[in-house]
């Protein structure tokens, strides 16, 4: 029966296969198996599995040995040496076709024999794991205004693109030899058009910024013209100059002390509102202080009362011991509403003896119960 698989246990599909047991353990678990010793016990003490234990008695019952048999595949048919050597060949030729390759992977030996030819897959994934590969060739494009503005556009839109994180293959091999003087001439021309632009654009600045300095316009001076004015020409005296000169200055003066003392209304107003601010955060902490005075008188209070409190029962519980059991009170005689009518009954008959009283009831702590006269 498999084992109960629990959280965090590697599955059995998941676990690799450990290293092969060595000649030296597998004759000590035959040791073990022949001296007595039981299939779990030998794959505990090994720290193997109980198959693999099984297994291992039965290849010996078979074969005879603890050795394994030769490993099947086939052989590598280029040796290390050999592969440095076409590697080398590659490097020094790139063109070098795949015969010429075939010929300096092939070794004569000693006595006139070659080995074994390799063949074009052999070489080329040779070739691939040391990194050489060939591309196929195809026809450069020229490299036009069109071509010359995709090309721009590619790189501003991958200028930021993570070219490490991918294994890309680019090529940009494009012909600039052809028609390079037509090429000269454009790039010339769109560098004078460039240069003569940004002078125009830096004219076009000092203009709108000399006209936005003269932007602002004069006032008109307060004459004061006359009701009875009907027209004409109209020459004002230097002394009517002066009066509106002296008029304007006062109106600007007033303009700005009331610019002033709006400023100084804002600023006050600020100032009380920050203030209000200080004022209610302190009364804020103020009452939260109050409310945590009061909250620590109530627990010492409660805590006083609890103290007391223990104090009684602790005084009461030794107190009842040495009390003991209370003795037992004399019955009391009461007095029947009805004594009259009773003796009146009693005249004439002969006079008994009244029964003796019930004892009286005691509870568990050993104090008498008095019932009420009426319930005697």
């Amino acid at each position: 029966m498999p084992n109960q698989r629990i959280f965090g246990q590697e599955l059995s599909q998941n676990a690799r296969r450990g290293p092969n047991m060595s000649n030296e353990t597998r004759n000590y678990i035959l040791g073990m198996l022949d001296g007595g010793c039981t299939v779990k016990e030998a794959a505990a003490t090994c720290g193997r599995s109980e198959s693999a234990i099984r297994r291992l008695r039965q290849k010996f019952n078979t074969t005879g040995t603890t050795h394994d048999k030769p490993r099947s595949g086939r052989p590598h048919v280029l040796s290390k040496h050999t592969k440095k050597l076409l590697y080398r060949a590659a490097r020094k030729n790139p063109k070098l076709e795949y015969k010429d390759l075939a010929e300096v992977a092939t070794i004569v030996g000693a006595d006139g024999t070659t080995s074994t030819t390799p063949s074009k897959s052999t070489l080329y994934r040779t070739l691939k794991r040391t990194g050489l590969g060939h591309f196929r060739c195809k026809k450069r494009p020229k490299l036009n205004r069109i071509r010359a503005r995709a090309r721009l556009r590619f790189c501003k839109e991958y200028r930021n693109f993570p070219w490490r994180r991918r294994p890309l293959k680019f090529s940009d091999e494009c012909s600039v030899q052809y028609e390079a003087r037509k090429l000269r001439s454009s790039v010339h021309h769109l560098s004078v058009q460039y240069e003569l632009l940004k002078h125009e654009n830096e004219g076009l600045k000092e203009a709108l910024q000399h006209k936005k300095k003269h932007r602002k316009k004069g006032k008109a001076l307060d004459l004061q013209q006359r009701q009875e004015y009907h027209g004409g020409s109209v020459f004002w005296s230097p002394r009517k100059l002066r009066e509106a000169r002296a008029r304007e200055a006062v109106r600007e003066r007033d303009e700005t002390e009331e610019k002033l003392q709006k400023a100084r209304s804002k600023k006050q107003r600020e100032e009380a509102r920050l203030q209000r601010q200080d004022e209610l955060e302190e009364r804020r902490v103020e009452r939260q202080r109050l409310k945590e005075m009061r909250e620590l008188e109530r627990a010492e209070k409660a805590a006083e009362r609890a103290r007391q409190k223990e104090e009684r029962d602790a005084a009461k519980a030794i107190q009842l011991p040495q009390k003991g059991k209370r003795r037992a009170s004399a019955a009391t005689s009461s007095n029947n509403k009805r004594q009259k009518r009773v003796e009146a009954a009693r005249a004439g008959a002969q006079v008994q003896e009244e029964p003796p009283a019930p004892p009286s009831k005691l509870t568990s702590r050993g104090r008498n119960v008095n019932l009420p006269s009426k319930y005697r």
